[in-house]
């Protein structure tokens, strides 16, 4: 009997125990987040405006954040100076083509003509089209056609030398010249003849291979982040009679026009949203005549940057313990970058602290430089860093 009383007995103790294990897990359970944390000792975090964590645990982390990369300028303005540009269109008189000689003749029964083809490679940049030939025999009325267009009708005389001006018009690229000599009329028995002589046909022809210039210059990621302005500078020299000065940015016309030659610099205000990062170009066109522009520069101001700063709070129980030696505060920073030195200041409540880490991550005790309630930390570097983490800790 008193066996069974304690078997009894313990099975309504196991009972006991297993609603009161129930009761607080259900209470773990509906219990705020943070508070559950804070019991169980685990980490709990809270995202400030700013982007930074701030995390309170057990542990006793402070701050917890993850800056990603910073950017380091060492001056306010980059020039990117270019290579000296020749631009220049040139014109020549050109033989297109020609002939020692060349007979045409007409009689009552024959009728012979003479005929000579010439080729334009450049319409839109050859002009002044002109055929002369020395006449050392004439008789009628000379008739030229130019692709079937007629262009001249005259009586000519031994001895003369005539320049005909070609009409554009009737041009091509293959061209055909026929000459044709007028019929002798009532005098039936006779044959009309033109002998010609050192036949040519002349142009103005110009050159445009050098007509244009293209440079690059890079613009890295850090200066493209950061631009206020970009200035494009230059100075024209005029060597020959000039004609309109084109430039373009990244293919973006940004000045046309005829500039006062080795009077002054031109300084042009491109917009900072025409520039690439990475390559961009310049390029220069003359429309006629010859510059010898230099120097050239692509000159960048850059923004301010506003370095990344960090917050922490320290309560008075926690100051105090600190005070007392019993805690200290441990600042620890890792990098993305493990092969060069990351280099910087920290900036722990306007008292800079320099570091120069070539470790993946590094320990600094900052006891000695935090102060009750709100404690601020920038990052301010000496190159550009990627910061895997900023981690501020009571220990």
């Amino acid at each position: 009997m008193i066996a069974t009383n304690k078997r009894g007995q313990a099975a309504a103790a196991a009972v006991f125990i297993a609603i009161l294990l129930g009761l607080i897990i259900m209470y773990i359970v509906i219990i705020p987040p943070s508070e559950r944390a804070e019991l169980l000792g685990e980490e709990t975090t809270t995202t400030t405006s700013d982007g930074t964590t701030i995390t309170s645990s057990g542990a006793d982390v402070l701050l917890i954040s993850k800056p990603g990369k910073i950017d380091y300028l060492a001056q306010d303005t980059i020039e990117h100076p270019l290579s000296s540009i020749n631009i220049f269109t040139k014109t020549e008189d050109k033989i297109l083509d020609e002939k020692d000689s060349l007979i045409t003749k007409t009689g009552l029964f024959s009728k012979k003509s003479a005929n000579m083809t010439f080729f334009i490679s450049d319409l839109k940049n050859t002009e002044n089209h002109i055929l002369n030939f020395n006449i050392k025999e004439a008789d009628g009325t000379l008739y030229i056609n130019l692709n079937g267009q007629e262009v001249f009708a005259k009586e000519l005389s031994s001895g003369q030398n005539p320049v005909i001006k070609l009409p554009t018009s009737a041009l091509k690229e293959g061209n055909f010249l026929e000459f044709v000599v007028s019929s002798p009329g009532a005098a039936f028995w006779s044959t009309n003849e033109y002998a010609l002589e050192n036949i040519k046909v002349v142009a103005s022809v110009t050159s445009i291979s050098a007509q244009n210039s293209k440079s690059t210059f890079l613009i890295s990621e850090t200066e493209k982040n950061n631009l206020k302005t970009v200035v494009l500078e230059f100075y024209p020299e005029c060597i020959e009679k000039t004609g309109k000065l084109t430039a373009w940015v990244n293919n973006k016309e940004i000045y046309s026009g005829l500039p006062s030659c080795g009077a002054e610099k031109i300084e042009l205000e491109v917009a900072p949203e025409l520039i690439n990062q990475g390559e961009n170009s310049l390029a220069f066109k003359v429309d006629e005549g010859e510059y010898t522009i230099s120097p050239v520069a692509i000159i960048s101001e850059l923004e301010e940057i506003e370095f990344p700063t960090f917050y922490f709070e320290l309560t008075n129980e926690q100051y105090n313990e600190i005070q007392d030696e019993d805690n200290t505060v441990k600042l620890a920073l890792s990098f993305v970058d493990i092969v060069d030195i990351n280099k910087g200041d920290l900036v722990i409540n306007g008292e800079t602290v320099p570091f120069e880490i070539s470790d993946a991550s590094h320990k600094i005790d900052i006891s000695n430089k935090i102060v009750q309630g709100s404690n601020s930390i920038k990052i301010r570097p000496k190159k550009t860093l990627e910061v895997r983490e900023l981690k501020v800790t009571l220990e």
